[in-house]
Formats: structure tokens, sequence, C-alpha cells
């Protein structure tokens, strides 16, 4: 099981309270969620995360913290865009956030978003099922917009492919292996001598 640091406890409580509640948690919610006890604490974590430019502080507004470290696009939508200035993006089956699981290549359905959103040819989508890359903002029914290619640098999430099999990790290569790590302390890393990528993610869609 990987363990994450106070720093990076904090920052991914953060970033998944934002998104359930659409505003940052109290200091003292902080405090209880990484167990520790002072809220100076605290303070030093959220100066270190905005010296890495993860978040960004609001000093004339009380509880305002904007999550900046935004490798993933989401997308939420409450009701269809305009047809103009739209892209289609084939949505080819079903990929796994937890154990591989075969993927489902289809091209039955498709999906409409704004060209100024997700740019570029060779661009394709996959539904999300499970609960492993929750950390990483992407959950179970998402659907996960990908650029197609065959190379990752380590910490892109990806579409990886093994023994047929497909799944969504974070990509590093390393040690004469490959690891595919999960953003869920309830899941292991999948350590692989040989993996096909699919796609590196650049973005989702949520509907509500």
């Amino acid at each position: 099981m990987t363990k994450y640091s106070k720093e990076e406890q904090l920052f991914n409580f953060i970033k998944n309270y934002q998104n359930d509640n659409g505003y940052p948690p109290t200091v003292r919610e902080m405090c209880k969620a990484i167990k520790v006890s002072s809220t100076s604490t605290i303070f030093y974590y959220l100066n270190k995360l905005e010296n890495s430019n993860k978040i960004k502080k609001n000093p004339n507004k009380n509880r305002a913290l904007e999550i900046i470290d935004n490798e993933i696009a989401t997308i939420t939508t409450i009701k269809p865009f305009n047809d103009e200035g739209l892209t289609k993006i084939p949505v080819l089956g079903t990929v796994t956030c937890g154990e591989p699981i075969l993927a489902v290549q289809t091209t039955d359905e498709y999906f409409m978003v704004s060209q100024t959103l997700f740019k570029g040819d060779n661009l394709f989508m996959l539904t999300a099922k499970g609960d492993s890359m929750i950390n990483a903002g992407i959950y179970d029914g998402d659907k996960i917009v990908l650029r197609q290619q065959s190379s990752a640098d380590n910490g892109d999430i990806v579409a990886a492919l093994i023994d047929d099999s497909a799944t969504i990790k974070r990509f590093f290569k390393e040690n004469g292996h490959f690891r595919l790590q999960p953003e869920n302390d309830e899941f292991s890393p999948i350590i692989v001598d040989n993996v096909q990528i699919l796609g590196k993610v650049v973005g989702l869609v949520r509907k509500f």
C-alpha cells in the first residue's frame, strides 16, 4: 500500500472535499483528516502546497483555496452544448479503475464536446469503472478523454493494456519494470515487465 506524506494527504483531502462540497474544508477539518493537532502545522503544509503551485490562497477571503494542480480538465455538464463548435469523440467502451478488465472496443457511441475544451486529433473516450483513481478526481461512471499515443512520461495518467485487459493508472517506468500506480490507498500498484500504452488521459466529462 502506498504511503502518502502528510502534505500529499492534505492536498488529496482538500481536492476531494472541494469536489464533493463545492468549497474548501476548514483548518480544523484538515487537522482531523490528516491527524495533526496543531493548526500551525496545517498552515505550514498549505504554504508548501502554494509554493509548489498546487493550490492558490486568496488572502482577502476566508476559506478561499483554489486547486491549481489541474492535470485533468474536468467538465461537469448539466445541459447539452449548442451544436456550433462541437467535436465528436468516439466512446470505445469501458475501462477499469481497479483490477484490469477487458475493454470493449466499440464505436457506436459518440460524445459531443466543445472544440475549445479538447483540441487536436486522435481523441477517444472510455467510461471509467471502479474507484482506484478517486484521489486523481476520476470516479466510477466518468467519461475519460484520452489522446491516443503509445508512450508516456513518468507520472502521466494513462490507459494501459496488460494481456488484453485495460486499466487506468498513473504510469512509472523504473528499475527494469513498469509500475501502474492507483490513486486510492485501498489498492496496490500493478508491477509488470511489459505494458502497452493506449493513450494519455487529458480530461473527463461528468454528468449530473
